[in-house]
């Protein structure tokens, strides 16, 4: 089994440059990875940020080529 890596919110917010009400809006809306329950507090699966960070630069750069 690979190593599982997790993030806290302020890197989360950090490298997607959003805010905290954008974050669980996007949650909300089922367009970005739900957290994991860590004891009292919440992280996210690295894996998973790096699979939507890929499907944004593959969004974004399929519609720059369509214009």
């Amino acid at each position: 089994m690979s190593e599982i890596n997790f993030v806290r919110k302020p890197t989360v917010l950090k490298r997607f440059g959003i805010s905290n009400s954008q974050l669980y809006k996007l949650i909300q809306q089922g367009d970005f990875p739900v957290p994991v329950k860590i004891n009292s507090s919440s992280a996210w699966v690295k894996s998973e940020l790096d699979e939507y960070a890929e499907r944004l630069i593959s969004s974004s750069r399929n519609q720059q080529w369509r214009k």
